[in-house]
């Protein structure tokens, strides 16, 4: 089913999205998608995204989506900013899909036909600002601090998209500190400011999980560990479905302070769920812990569920490595690169990946050509270094509470 809806491309790949007007998203078709509505959304995403009016190019796009959704591969979606309206209930804001395109493949869909220039929606200029910094949020986060700063400080927006604004805004802050040095001055700054963007929608939606997961992760980034922690708790008391969650962030939390006993403990009191996030999780604590052939078993079985997820090829040559598979590390090396290429966002933190991969492939080359055989550690060496080290505390947390 999977080649023949991709059979269905018939446009070229799409240039870069021109400033302004055509932005890009990508991700993982989310629940609750009613194709036949009209619509579509993305995993874990406030955005969602109108199919075209005609009949035979969204019949064409929903074979799509349900062929790519079985085999588990992400989506990007280029979308018009400027027919942006946001639901009056502050769930999400929904824009006009122009073009989409899965795995590395071509795009079905065309701006001139499907997004052609036309009257912004009627909103008023705060719900204006949030369309807007909602679509800059990922690629351009500066920007999208701006907008979403004009869209809070407006006198007249409606009191139930504060919460969305205030996570999009948190979001931009994390987006703008992946790419400054760790644990700088300016690192902090820019986490300090996303903190309490997520303290402000904890406040303002004091029933939803997820903004206070969102809190533990910048305490964490901050070094506030045992906070980040006591939030984690707090969650997992208040709210039962979160138990997975809160097992995979609690394991990755103590796989920071090099915790990886504790880790590996968090993620197995929760028990085996299947799908690429525990095990992807899993492998990782396993590598750390120096059981590769666990690792490589674990992430082998994520792929049964996500087969396009750039960093478990990264995670399987680290393991394929250690045990001296060295053909099969360069595969998978040059495998999530060529994902990444296709999916990965721009900025400073993805321009180090790709580099640090291609010295990867490079040297794995070498040593494949002069017949080396002995297992080495080389392709686990440059990535995730921010994930599995202990920084200080940052000061601008204040002293622990006794």
């Amino acid at each position: 089913m999977f080649a023949v809806a991709l059979a269905a491309f018939q446009a070229a790949p799409q240039p870069s999205p021109p400033p302004g007007r055509i932005f890009a998203e990508t991700g993982y078709l989310g629940e609750g998608n009613e194709e036949a509505g009209g619509w579509i959304r993305l995993a874990q995403s406030r955005m969602r995204f109108r199919l075209p009016a005609s009949d035979s190019q969204r019949t064409t796009l929903v074979r799509l989506l349900a062929a790519a959704a079985e085999r588990g591969v992400a989506f990007r979606i280029r979308y018009d900013v400027t027919t942006g309206r946001p639901d009056p209930a502050g769930d999400y804001v929904e824009y006009s899909l122009c073009s989409l395109s899965v795995g590395n493949g071509a795009s079905f869909g065309d701006e001139a036909l499907n997004c052609p220039e036309r009257p912004a929606p009627s909103l008023g200029p705060g719900e204006a600002a949030l369309v807007r910094g909602m679509a800059e949020a990922t690629d351009a986060p500066a920007a999208a601090r701006r907008s979403l700063a004009a869209a809070l400080a407006a006198p007249g927006l409606n009191p139930r998209l504060r919460p969305m604004a205030l996570e999009a805004r948190g979001l931009a802050a994390e987006t703008l500190a992946n790419d400054l040095p760790w644990a700088s001055e300016a690192y902090d700054r820019i986490t300090f400011e996303g903190l309490a963007d997520y303290r402000a929608w904890a406040a303002a939606a004091p029933d939803d999980a997820e903004p206070l997961h969102s809190t533990a992760r910048l305490l964490a980034d901050l070094g506030g560990y045992e906070e980040a922690l006591g939030v984690y708790r707090a969650i997992g008391r208040r709210w039962p479905g979160e138990a997975f969650d809160v097992a995979v962030r609690t394991g990755a939390l103590f796989r920071r302070q090099a915790r990886y006993a504790e880790a590996l403990a968090a993620l197995d009191a929760h028990g085996p769920v299947e799908g690429m996030r525990y095990r992807y999780h899993r492998a990782w604590t396993l590598h750390l812990l120096g059981r590769a052939a666990e690792a490589l078993a674990e992430i082998n079985q994520g792929f049964e569920s996500q087969p396009d997820y750039p960093y478990a090829y990264f995670i399987r040559s680290c393991a394929q490595a250690k045990l001296g598979h060295l053909q099969e590390a360069l595969a998978d090396q040059e495998r999530g690169l060529e994902l990444l290429a296709g999916f990965a966002r721009e900025g400073a933190s993805f321009d180090e990946i790709v580099q640090t991969g291609r010295a990867h492939v490079e040297a794995l080359r070498r040593l494949v050509a002069a017949g080396r055989r002995q297992p080495t550690d080389l392709p686990c060496q440059g990535y995730w270094q921010r994930d599995i080290r202990a920084r200080t505390r940052s000061p601008l947390l204040g002293p622990p509470a006794r």
